[in-house]
């Protein structure tokens, strides 16, 4: 059947050509030079006609993840960031994966990339009242969804702080530790900032101390993880009243260093004398 595409001919004239080759292999003096067997041969020629009219995806030679996206595509690291976060899952599966990058994007896909990829927060606040020694006092709990589809992972900053304060009618020492713990996982690398309360006291005998952290959790993609500010509390030989009021929020984001399990900073509050909010 005659090529009818712009530059057929031309086109046409090469699969001639080729062709022409392939039965010049298969001649008796041909296969006395060539050593592969004849099956060997036939996908060779095979191979040849298929790369001469462009229809052999090199991406099959050299790529990871999407077998169309190769190392040479100039997208290829950002292609492959949407698929760990799982905001993008490729366009089909079979026979391999694929991400069809030259391929255009409806408003309904581009809604469902924007809403698996783009950020979530949430923030809660809490308080709680103790007269004697208390482990593991949750002060304030947050949920929050994660972007993506499962899968994939991303990350969460969670920060937290914690104020602690006395009337004047509670006697110290009182000291206080503030930790921010993964809930979901029930992960055990959890934080612990120490502040003591006691020797705080303001003219009108109150006393407050503050401490606040801030952790970087990953977390799995298409999720939801919930995190708790605690606290533990040593009123060993004090009398009276501790009160204490935590506030928590976290962010979720896509990308993020996969250097460890869990990773962040610490940032201690300093002495605040008087009531809380002075």
């Amino acid at each position: 059947m005659p090529v009818t595409s712009p530059g057929g001919r031309h086109l046409e004239e090469r699969i001639r050509a080729l062709e022409l080759q392939i039965d010049d292999l298969r001649s008796p003096r041909a296969r006395r030079r060539i050593n592969a067997p004849r099956p060997m041969r036939r996908v060779l020629g095979v191979l040849a006609v298929i790369a001469a009219v462009g229809i052999l995806p090199m991406a099959v030679l050299a790529s990871d993840t999407f077998t169309d996206v190769p190392d040479s595509n100039t997208f290829h690291d950002s292609i492959n960031h949407l698929y760990d976060a799982r905001i993008a899952t490729g366009c089909a599966t079979s026979p391999t994966l694929q991400y069809c990058p030259a391929a255009s994007v409806t408003r309904g896909q581009m809604a469902a990339f924007l809403n698996r990829g783009l950020g979530r927060a949430a923030g809660d606040e809490g308080n709680t009242t103790v007269t004697a020694d208390a482990t593991n006092v949750d002060v304030a709990t947050i949920t929050i969804e994660t972007g993506g589809t499962s899968g994939g992972t991303g990350f969460v900053v969670v920060n937290a702080s914690l104020t602690a304060f006395t009337d004047s009618a509670t006697t110290c020492p009182c000291e206080v530790s503030l930790r921010v713990r993964d809930s979901t996982s029930g992960s055990t690398q959890d934080l612990w900032q120490f502040f003591d309360v006691s020797n705080t006291a303001s003219p009108s005998g109150y006393r407050n101390e503050s401490g606040s952290m801030s952790w970087v959790f990953v977390v799995p993609s298409g999720s939801s993880r919930t995190f708790t500010a605690r606290a533990n509390v040593d009123m060993t030989g004090a009398t009276g009243t501790l009160t204490m009021s935590a506030h928590i929020s976290a962010v979720y984001a896509p990308f993020g260093s996969t250097g460890g399990s869990t990773l962040g900073t610490l940032s201690e509050g300093g002495a605040n004398d008087g009531r809380p909010g002075d």
